[in-house]
């Protein structure tokens, strides 16, 4: 886990669409990461109490911190000039009890050495007051993991859960305890480090029917920046970063034109379609969410007029040669089409916030190495704003099995331990969660910089075994953590929210991936020219005919009930 995102996650048998939907950000619990605007099993969902919906837990800023930028902005994170000196220690104790806590969590890398082989994990557990014993979920092998652990009955304290079918109907029967007792409003303060770093928003869209069913690991607003070959631009003839669509597209269909050969390969504008700019164009046409309320009701974001302008657009762009010739084809290869950006083939790359302003990150790099480069915010098509959609704010939760909660004051223990493990910038404890054993892992440079050292094998011990709040904070850049925050307050301003992320939806559950490859079939096929711009409406048709009705439905009659 790293300070400007997770890993990307693109295709596999975790599915792309629930991977990527609510976006990426570093994880703060360590009990599993992942992502839907859809989650849970609808009316099996956990009843609403007799006395209606809980509160939803409250958010308490920690303590101020010295160079700190608070953001303006709901549900992103505050930026950070500098690592205090002295840090502020938030647990004076050790949070547990001397027991063991068992965890399941996702892992997309090798896991790392056991404990008796790991002198960070055997801190980590010193520091907890517990023994923390660790089960691990490929990203590959996820899902089976987990249905095996439900079949068996004998699930861990904790499980880091994804949301998917699996997971949610374990909700729905029980398998997991309900924490709004403990987490409802202020009883958030028994818990200020969790209280401090998950916004409201995570915990909304986490509850079901009114109720906290696990611990919400939160992602920011937005977590996306957008770099563009800026010196490209100027030797195409523009006067400065593209001000609307017509701009935009000059830009794109005159790279091959006007800039020679890169590394020995004709330069492109777009790498990918629909690629991780996608994005960026539906943000330029303004385009909504999936799902939209309107006056008349919930809307397809297919159905809009905005998302046709987009997609006619793309086409226009694919035969003005805009698009890299194998654009389809390297829709699955995002790491190559990064490095297709870093080898200057294509002139607009996409990456994690930190990926244009943590100094060591290949887009940094492009950034110093070619002036003028520099991060584009999507303008608005006809000359005024862009229009993003953010986040759903959270990446998966931390569920606390039910068996584990008949025991007097597990529930209690196991959320302190996730409070010592939430700590935020500015304490002891996230030093350590982030880089590790001061002196083993990483050092302090002259600046009071924290380095890691440069060993693989010991930076191999922290795998999957910690998680940290995000931050905007890098070393390195004298600007990078205000410009950060500049750049995501900017693109978060006005932006989307989503109106459905709370509602659980088996139907979208079960008919998403259907819908998701007819998109696919059509759209893809209409933007490279091999299907005629009128079956735009055939699309459309398929579209709700498969599946777009009854997920609209499905999602009416609770957003009626809510």
């Amino acid at each position: 886990m790293s300070d400007h995102g997770i890993p990307a996650l693109t295709e596999g048998p975790l599915g792309r669409r629930r991977l990527l939907r609510a976006g990426i950000g570093a994880s703060l619990a360590v009990a599993g990461a992942g992502c839907s605007a859809i989650t849970g099993e609808g009316a099996g969902a956990p009843p609403v109490a007799s006395g209606g919906p809980a509160e939803v837990p409250k958010h308490i800023p920690a303590p101020p911190v010295e160079g700190e930028i608070r953001s303006k902005v709901p549900g992103l994170p505050n930026a950070y000039a500098k690592v205090p000196d002295p840090l502020r220690v938030s647990w004076p104790e050790k949070p547990g009890d001397g027991t063991s806590m068992s965890m399941f969590s996702i892992i997309w890398s090798p896991p790392p050495p056991p404990v008796g082989q790991n002198p960070f994990w055997a801190d980590l557990n010193d520091r907890l007051g517990m023994d923390l014993r660790k089960v691990w979920g490929p990203s590959d092998a996820y899902e089976s993991k987990l249905a095996t652990l439900l079949a068996g009955g004998d699930l861990p304290d904790v499980t880091g859960l994804l949301p998917n079918p699996i997971g949610d109907k374990a909700l729905k029967q029980g398998a997991f305890a309900d924490l709004t007792d403990h987490l409802a409003g202020d009883k958030m303060q028994n818990y200020p480090n969790l209280a401090a770093n998950i916004p409201v928003a995570a915990w909304q869209n986490t509850m079901i029917n009114g109720r906290v069913m696990g611990v919400a690991n939160p992602v920011p607003a937005v977590d996306t920046v957008f770099i563009f070959r800026g010196d490209w631009a100027e030797k195409i003839g523009l006067a400065g970063p593209p001000a609307n669509a017509e701009e935009f597209r000059e830009f794109l269909i005159n790279i091959p034109k006007a800039i020679p050969p890169q590394n020995g390969q004709t330069p492109y504008g777009i790498g990918a379609f629909p690629g991780s700019i996608m994005p960026f164009i539906l943000s330029m046409f303004r385009v909504g969410p999936d799902w939209q309320v309107t006056d008349g009701g919930l809307v397809a974001r297919v159905d809009t007029p905005e998302y046709e302008q987009a997609i006619t657009w793309c086409r226009d762009l694919w035969q003005a040669g805009g698009y890299h010739p194998d654009a389809l084809a390297l829709n699955a290869q995002e790491i190559k089409v990064l490095g297709m950006f870093t080898s200057s083939q294509i002139g607009i790359a996409k990456g994690g916030i930190g990926y244009a302003f943590a100094a060591t990150s290949e887009g940094r790099q492009m950034i110093v190495k070619h002036p003028g480069t520099i991060p584009l915010l999507p303008p608005g098509h006809d000359g005024g704003q862009g229009k993003w959609v953010k986040t759903t704010g959270w990446f998966s939760r931390a569920a606390i099995s039910a068996k584990a909660a008949e025991k007097p004051g597990r529930i209690e223990t196991i959320l302190r331990c996730l409070d010592y493990l939430a700590a935020g910038f500015g304490t002891k404890e996230y030093m350590i969660n982030r880089f590790g054993i001061e002196g083993r892992h990483w050092n302090y440079n002259d600046d009071h910089e924290p380095t890691s050292v440069d060993d693989p094998t010991l930076q191999a011990e922290l795998t999957g075994l910690t998680g940290y709040p995000h931050a905007y904070y890098y070393p390195g850049t004298p600007t990078g953590y205000s410009d950060a925050l500049a750049y995501a307050e900017a693109l978060a301003a006005d932006g989307f929210d989503n109106p459905v992320a709370s509602l659980p939806s088996e139907v979208g559950d079960r008919l998403g991936g259907v819908l998701e490859k007819i998109t696919d079939d059509y759209i893809n096929q209409i933007v490279s020219g091999r299907r005629p711009l009128s079956d735009f409406e055939a699309f459309k048709t398929e579209w709700h005919r498969r599946g777009g009705d009854q997920i609209k439905a499905d999602l009416e009659q609770q957003l009626a009930t809510r």
